[in-house]
């Protein structure tokens, strides 16, 4: 596949001793949405986490953009483009709304992203900057830490669950 942007070769991960994946192997292209779809309990939430460098991976490779990225930390594997936003705990809920966005916009020593970018995806979000994570609702803390994984503008985004606990209407905007 020429335009790869994500393959994994045989990778066998899981948590510590437990193994939960078993020789994945697969690519994912530019420009396109790749979809895991399977029961619960399956290791789909595993793989992005294995992606993301969250597992013990035993055996196999990793590679984005032919970068291998087995054995990275996932602050490296961020700084090389990739966004994950997991299904639960995806927001820091003692923090005001501004203040996740404001931390997500951190890049550099000294270098942010505009604010205002960060709300163009969810303009509802501007109503709600000094109220704490912890008191929005399940679809608001979604768009907040969707707005939070896509601030960086990343090649790639894993997103465990994007539209849990959201609205229909909003979750049409996200697949949108």
């Amino acid at each position: 596949m020429p335009n790869s942007i994500l393959s994994l070769n045989n990778v066998n991960a899981g948590y510590g001793k437990f193994q939960v994946l078993f020789n994945i192997s697969m690519k994912a292209s530019n420009n396109e949405i790749t979809v895991i779809v399977g029961p619960n309990g399956s290791g789909k939430s595993t793989l992005l986490k294995t992606i993301f460098g969250f597992t013990s991976i035993y055996s196999g490779k990793v590679a984005f953009k032919s970068i291998d990225i087995t054995s990275k930390k996932p602050h490296e594997i961020a700084k090389l483009g990739i966004a994950y936003l997991p299904q639960l705990e995806n927001t820091f809920l003692n923090l005001t709304v501004r203040e996740n966005i404001l931390l997500a916009t951190y890049i550099h020593e000294g270098e942010t992203m505009d604010i205002e970018d960060a709300l163009s995806l969810f303009p509802q979000l501007k109503s709600l900057l000094e109220r704490k994570a912890s008191t929005l609702s399940g679809g608001e803390r979604q768009m907040l830490a969707m707005t939070m994984a896509l601030l960086r503008k990343p090649s790639l985004m894993l997103l465990d669950e994007p539209t849990a606990n959201m609205a229909p209407k909003i979750a049409k905007l996200i697949f949108e």
